[in-house]
């Protein structure tokens, strides 16, 4: 009998049950004691009944409840209630494996990824030795964080028993069961083991023949499921599937009701019986010729090792598998289809095309060596083309480093996307029409060259990987993010003494590691007094000299950003007298770098990292992103360039109310730049910064519907006004300004009367976070080089600063309970970015509010309630402060493609009644994604005319 929610088994709390089959039903329970979710399975009723049969089954638990390992989901323990017998394990969120290959075949690396994680799982359980015998995609689990769990481990082999098999008493279920109680057609009883009352234990469509047969199982068995396991992640079809399902003729499941005659004129294949597939497992082989083309080798025949139907020509354990595919990995291969199998001919037939090739091939020579000798440019003659992206394609970005230029100017890499599908690596030779997405790669972004042009370095998920150029199978290098949260824009440059540059945070520091592999270490350490907030877009100079890249003080402006330079073997970086992005060392003995869309050149002297003249520019309207800085250009060592046209791209939002429903109402506001929305304390004013004019905040307001700027600057001097934040009484309006040569905290009456006024002065970075209730107070974030983010108080009696929370990790984002008693903010100490609360001004408590990684917290207005990011979703929490702190479970309010804050606080706003949200909406822009490559060869000599270096 199925339980109802609510339904209590001595301290869990039954909440809903999610899965049921032979072996029990499952829930999803509340552990009322420690206060976690669990899974408990109700075992069957023929537990009770069988006094010997549970007794077996609870010495085989204890064993199971043995196996420690992170891949292996855990049992807690086995508990009875009221005659109810049931297993509490661990609660694995995610999706199984079999929900992802409904949606299609998993690319080639991360179904290895998930192997070799299921392999490390079966070793660990092989040595204690437990035998899983019901593996299957349907028992593996995959967490939103990537984390491969193996479920229901060995309780097959606890279900049955001593003797291995469930009583004939059992249900007969489908091929997907665990249990199967019909022998194949054509097979008798004598053909299987005779201690077998009928009954075969196992999934069909997964047991090897040795278990089919009834016979003594070991961890071979699990090998063979394995290899099911793997062969349907890559084909999204079952190794033992009918061919008609291999096809894809539907089925009577696939078509829906009307599939059994009314009206329907499509073939429909008879569904697959226990009997057909354990058939299949006996007497069949896999269709090898489902696996994609671009698998490897190894990777076939690691399959047929696994899927022997001779146990002991199998491959021994789950530790071969995993060596067989880092030998792959490590070992390139040819990109391209596998060569198809040619039947043999008669020797006439086979002569003949060969005759006929061989006249064809001279004819086709001589036109190719006519027309190649015009088309190819000669030494030094600069000539140009397009690369135009197939029907459906459509070039990434814009943010992220999409292009890249073998430094032999053969190759061309390119990000794009085909029929909005996930991102992927394109590579095309420079002399060919054709380009090719680099096999077993999905998902990858800012590629970059090795530099003998053999290695294509990338990022994909969390890490730093690379792959041969020829094709292989991608090796992960190092971790490419820190901290969690949003994953910053990324690049990467790979030097000749094997060092790779590359981002690892949105803050601070350029990072370096072995392309080898290892840990990566801190590379630019900031020089005190530069106030630099984020190095991005690295290049390495020759003979390893040192490293120029783009840093900028304020995060969300690299329309003002500098070059730095760091030399080798210091510790310490300085600026280059040049404002641009993107940094490029040409051999010609240039210095070049993106300015508003424009690419610049410079003489520069690498040696003592100076400029010799004024910058140039040298190709217009070059694609480019003000909220990243990236602009889309390379060239190689021998003078080719490729660029994306373009500009600089502007990114418009538009302001939206969202209700906690997640209904949405336009505000009528025209589109613009917007970032940080901050709702006056009466309700009827929006104040909020833009990235027009160079960066100004601008008055909206709600009821008139006009909008009018507050701040101005005179001709020349710098803008950069950000993050503006209401006074209590609405009277001022705080805010973040570059005015001076630092990022400071001005204010400025918000009638837009008088001067803006410097509230302070410091070195480094500053922006608000928000008032104390009574306006005697102003909590501000500062950025220092040594402690990343923190803190800080000002007193507005003496305008006195102090540090709050003043510590190694980073502390940011932070505001003040409408009651002035408590202070929310986000942190990284934990690893990744999490909520948390304490009390204000100190000293006291300190709770964790978010439980899965949050951002850009805000308070409702009543201070009973806490909102914060998580991704796409609005979180809210229920807070409790009267006699102490509480806080309730995160629940999500509404989900939806708002913008996302990166450090200067919430891009969104909550009405003084707590009942609306002012969101920020990103405008899809009228002209698409591009589909265009600019190509030019023998550039340098173009370059060398325009920018001419001298002696």
């Amino acid at each position: 009998m199925a339980l109802s929610a609510g339904t209590k088994l001595g301290q869990y709390e039954v909440l809903a049950q999610i899965g049921a089959g032979g072996m029990g039903e499952v829930y999803r329970a509340r552990d009322t004691k420690l206060e976690r979710d669990v899974a408990i399975k109700v075992l069957p009723e023929a537990f009770a009944r069988d006094p010997d049969r549970l007794a077996r089954f609870q010495r085989e638990a204890k064993l199971l409840a043995s196996l420690n390992h992170d891949n292996i989901a855990t049992i807690h323990g086995l508990e009875e209630e009221r005659s109810t017998h049931f297993l509490v394990m661990e609660m694995v969120e995610g999706e199984t494996l079999a929900e992802q290959i409904r949606r299609g075949p998993v690319e080639l690396d991360e179904a290895l990824r998930i192997t070799t994680q299921i392999c490390d799982a079966l070793e660990h359980a092989h040595e204690k030795p437990v035998i899983h015998r019901d593996l299957k995609p349907a028992n593996v689990k995959v967490t939103p964080e990537g984390k491969v769990k193996v479920l229901d481990f060995g309780l097959a082999k606890a279900f049955a028993g001593d003797g291995g098999a469930i009583s004939a008493a059992a249900p007969v279920i489908d091929s997907n069961s665990p249990t199967l109680s019909r022998l194949p057609a054509g097979y008798q009883q004598a053909d299987f083991s005779p201690t077998l009352p009928g009954v075969i234990l196992g999934t069909a469509a997964y047991m090897s023949p040795e278990q089919a047969r009834g016979k003594t199982v070991d961890k071979r068995t699990d090998i063979w499921a394995l290899g099911c396991v793997l062969y349907e992640l890559l084909t999204g079809h079952g190794a033992f599937q009918s061919p008609d399902h291999q096809r894809g003729v539907k089925t009577p499941a696939d078509k829906g009701p009307l599939a059994y005659g009314r009206g329907s004129d499509s073939p429909v294949a008879e569904p697959d019986t226990v009997q057909d597939i354990i058939a299949r497992v006996l007497q069949s082989e896999p269709d090898w010729s489902l696996l994609p083309a671009s698998t490897p080798p190894g990777i076939r025949t690691l399959l047929r090792r696994c899927l022997h139907k001779d146990a002991n020509k199998r491959l021994r354990g789950a530790a071969d598998i995993t060596i067989a595919i880092e030998d792959t990995m490590n070992a390139p291969t040819p990109m391209g289809p596998v060569p198809p199998v040619i039947p043999v001919q008669p020797v006439w037939k086979r002569s003949l095309p060969w005759a006929v090739a061989a006249v064809l091939s001279i004819v086709v020579g001589i036109l190719v060596w006519t027309v190649s000798s015009e088309a190819l440019p000669r030494q030094g003659q600069v000539s140009r083309f397009v690369i135009t992206l197939a029907n459906g394609e459509q070039l990434a970005g814009p943010d992220e480093r999409t292009l890249a230029v073998s430094p032999d100017g053969k190759w061309i890499a390119y990000i794009a996307t085909r029929d909005s599908g996930r991102e992927r690596i394109y590579l095309r030779p420079v002399d060919s029409f054709q380009s090719t997405p680099l096999p077993g790669i999905e998902g990858g972004s800012a590629p970059f060259f090795s530099p003998d042009s053999q290695w294509i370095g990338f990022f994909a998920n969390d890490y730093l990987k690379k792959v041969p150029v020829a094709g292989g199978i991608p090796t992960i290098i190092c971790e490419a993010i820190q901290g969690g949260g949003m994953i910053p824009p990324r690049s990467g440059v790979w030097g000749q003494d094997g060092t790779i540059v590359f981002q690892y945070t949105n803050l601070g520091n350029l990072w370096r590691v072995s392309a080898a592999g290892g840990k990566p270490e801190s590379l630019t350490a900031s020089k005190a007094g530069l106030g630099g907030i984020s190095n991005r877009w690295p290049d390495i100079l020759p003979s390893s000299q040192g490293v120029l890249f783009a840093t900028v003080a304020n995060n969300t402006d690299w329309g003002s950003s500098q070059v730095g330079a760091q030399l080798s073997g210091t510790e310490e970086w300085r600026y280059i007298s040049v404002a641009g992005t993107q940094p490029r060392y040409s051999p010609t003995g240039h210095l070049l770098f993106a300015r508003a869309g424009t690419l610049m050149a410079v003489p520069f002297d690498s040696r003592r990292m100076e400029v010799r003249g004024d910058p140039v520019p040298v190709v217009e309207s070059v694609r480019q992103s003000p909220a990243s800085g990236v602009a889309h250009f390379d060239i190689s060592n021998t003078g080719t360039l490729a660029y994306i046209p373009g500009g600089t791209e502007t990114v418009e939002r538009t302001l939206v109310w969202v209700d906690r429903n997640g209904n949405e109402t336009q505000v009528p506001a025209v589109p613009s730049s917007y970032q940080n929305p901050r709702i006056s304390p009466d309700g009827k004013r929006v104040a909020i910064g833009t990235q027009e004019l160079g960066g100004q905040i601008w008055i909206y307001d709600l009821a008139r519907e006009t909008r009018t700027r507050l701040t101005l600057q005179a001709p020349g001097q710098p803008a950069g006004n950000i993050n503006p934040f209401w006074t209590p009484d609405g009277k001022r309006i705080v805010f973040q300004s570059r005015r001076t040569s630092k990022a400071n905290l001005f204010w400025q009456a918000a009638d837009g009367s008088g001067e803006a006024e410097q509230l302070a002065t410091s070195e480094y970075t500053q922006s608000p976070s928000s008032w104390s209730p009574d306006g005697k107070t102003l909590l501000f974030m500062q950025v220092n080089p040594q402690t990343s983010q923190d803190l800080w108080v000002m007193h507005m009696t003496d305008r006195k600063t102090e540090p709050l929370l003043l510590t190694p990790v980073s502390e940011a984002a932070g505001r003040i309970s409408p009651d002035g008693r408590w202070m929310v903010y986000m942190s990284d100490e934990s690893g990744r970015r999490e909520i948390y609360v304490r009390s204000f001004p100190g000293p006291g408590g300190k709770w964790q509010i978010s439980s899965d990684g949050g951002q850009e917290p805000v308070w409702n207005p009543s201070g009973r309630e806490i909102y914060y990011r998580n991704g796409n979703k609005m979180m809210a929490v229920n807070m409790e402060t009267g006699s102490g702190f509480s806080a309730s479970k995160p629940r999500v309010l509404f989900e939806g493609p708002y913008q996302l804050a990166q450090l200067t606080g919430a891009q969104y706003d909550v009405s003084p009644d707590g009942q609306r949200f002012l969101m920020l909406k990103p405008v899809e822009s009228k002209a698409g994604a591009p589909t265009q490559i600019n190509v030019v060869l023998n550039w340098f000599e173009e370059l060398k005319a325009k920018v001419p270096v001298g002696k």
